[in-house]
């Protein structure tokens, strides 16, 4: 459990976040919020109280307890069409009022605690609330943000009212703010419109610069780093494939023995992440370059 004194004793670091602008590949800049390192500490233990008492698992959401994004795009492989979008701002369009309505369905306790540096009752809502948001919203770089948005769009019935305008056969998967709806033919437009329309009404809104409908007839969409064909396949791209290669030839012609340890650490990192989309199965490009530079003289 929580403990209320430290919690009120961190009340000061609330408004400690770094402004951090991260360069985009298509264009533009991502605004982060970078919590101190003393605020951090405290949010993670807020987050391991939230997984702690909910317990609820969402098959269909990626990353609020299980399910990586190699699954969330796996789920789709083999769909003949696939219907991608994103959020337009997805942590900050959840505000204080909607982190209240939620989160007081399982912190019930309203006894008023003093908060000695203003000398102002809380509830634990309150402070917990306090220390998870910033300037009235979820800041996105906060540990505690992702898994507070995954909450925002289950518990308020957003995904389940998505599920029902959803087309009998369809699929329907989130990863962040990443929403991949996969079924035997095109979604409609006017079907595509009733889900922008709904979650518009729970303050969420649809960027429209990343909405893509795919024919898998035609190619692999990429979903989340990972291509997804019409037969029930994935695989990772082939720049992907190429920059990898390219880091094992220049790790293997490495002289300095600490350049070469760092980035053999990486090698071995990307091998393991393959597992889960090719098996025990390397892809031929990596598989032979690979196995060259393991088996090479000591």
């Amino acid at each position: 459990m929580l403990d209320k004194k430290e919690l009120i004793k961190a009340l000061p670091l609330a408004n400690e976040y770094t402004e951090t602008r991260i360069r985009k590949k298509r264009g533009g800049f991502r605004t982060l919020f970078i919590p101190s390192p003393e605020l951090e500490k405290i949010q993670r233990k807020i987050l391991r109280f939230f997984k702690k008492i909910w317990r609820t698992h969402y098959g269909s959401i990626h990353g609020l307890r299980s399910g990586s994004y190699v699954r969330h795009a796996k789920s789709h492989s083999g769909s003949r069409f696939i219907f991608v979008f994103d959020l337009e701002n997805a942590f900050p369009s959840v505000n204080i009022s909607k982190l209240k309505n939620i989160l007081r369905k399982k912190i019930s306790d309203q006894t008023k605690i003093t908060d000695y540096f203003k000398e102002e009752p809380l509830t634990l809502l309150d402070l917990i609330i306090k220390l998870v948001t910033f300037r009235q919203v979820l800041p996105q770089g906060a540990p505690t943000s992702p898994f507070l948005f995954y909450l925002a769009i289950t518990e308020s019935g957003l995904f389940r009212k998505l599920w029902i305008i959803c087309p009998r056969g369809y699929n329907i998967t989130c990863y962040v703010d990443n929403f991949v709806i996969s079924g035997p033919g095109p979604l409609k437009s006017e079907i595509q419109e009733k889900i922008f329309q709904c979650l518009e009404e729970f303050g969420f809104k649809v960027n429209p610069k990343k909405i893509r409908q795919f024919d898998c007839r035609n190619g692999a969409p990429l979903i989340t780093g990972i291509r997804v064909d019409g037969k029930g396949r994935i695989s990772l791209p082939k720049k992907t494939i190429r920059k990898w290669r390219g880091i094992i030839h220049r790790t293997a012609l490495e002289t300095n023995s600490f350049a070469r340890e760092y980035l053999t650490r990486k090698i071995e990192g990307f091998i393991a992440s393959l597992k889960p989309i090719y098996g025990n199965e390397l892809p031929p490009q990596i598989k032979k370059p690979y196995l060259a530079f393991k088996n090479q003289p000591a």
